[in-house]
Parts: C-alpha cells; sequence; structure tokens
C-alpha cells in the first residue's frame, strides 16, 4: 500500500525571515525577470551573509522586512525561478491558491495581468481564489 503524499505548506516551506535554498548561482546581482515580473520594483535577490536582500527601483530591502504580500510575490519569483531551472526552458505549470490576497488592492489586476503573460508564454496557471474581485 503506497502512501499518500503531503505537501508543507508555503509558509512551513519558507518561514519569514529563513532563506529557500536554491541553486548556486540564483542569488545573484544579475537581474531576475521573475521577480521584476511579480514585484514590479525588485530585479535581482542578493545574499548578505544569512539575508536574501532585494535589490532594485528601491533602496535594497531585506527579505525579513518586507510586506507580507511583497514577500508572497518574490517567493512566487523564487519558485518560477527554481522551476524554470529544473526544467530548462520547458513550460511547466502553476497551481496557486489565492496567492494575491496579501497583495496591495490596485496591485492586484497588474498581477492577475501578469499571470496571463505567464500563461501565454506557455505554461499552465490554476488560480483558486475566493475574492471575487480577482474572478472579476
Amino acid at each position: 500500500m503506497s502512501k499518500k503524499k503531503t505537501f508543507p505548506s508555503q509558509s512551513s516551506l519558507f518561514p519569514k525571515g529563513t532563506i529557500p535554498q536554491m541553486p548556486e548561482g540564483y542569488y545573484s546581482s544579475n537581474p531576475n525577470p521573475n521577480l521584476r515580473r511579480f514585484t514590479g520594483i525588485y530585479d535581482s535577490f542578493d545574499l548578505e551573509g544569512e539575508e536574501v536582500i532585494l535589490r532594485g527601483v528601491d533602496e535594497p530591502r531585506r527579505f525579513s522586512v518586507l510586506s507580507t504580500g511583497t514577500y508572497e510575490q518574490a517567493l512566487l519569483a523564487l519558485r518560477m525561478g527554481f522551476a524554470r531551472m529544473i526544467a530548462g526552458d520547458q513550460p511547466l505549470f502553476l497551481i496557486l491558491d489565492d496567492a494575491f490576497q496579501h497583495s496591495d488592492w490596485k496591485r492586484r489586476p497588474w498581477l492577475v495581468e501578469t499571470l496571463g503573460k505567464v500563461a501565454t508564454s506557455g505554461w499552465q496557471v490554476f488560480y483558486f481564489s475566493m475574492d471575487d474581485h480577482i474572478r472579476d
């Protein structure tokens, strides 16, 4: 009899303030298109000691002091980057459950539009939400 696989929640995978383990070279000052796409203001992830730093148009920000919305957007960029590193140029799929519920109201339409662009690039996107504003 096979065991049922269970997956940890996002918060247990990446508790706020911890460094998600990524392949060598992922944290660098080189531009990260996923991060820019989802946050709108940050271009790259960097490491300073044990702290992840986001750099971009704004002043550099430590991962641990980001707003919950920006933190979730940065984690989505990390996940997509990790998936791309594994799959190369092969599009994959995303399953998101209210991924933008902590994002600013005025930023949400832009985030949904951005996910649409991800979908038109070949990725399959499944977005579950109980928020009627996202649906509309």
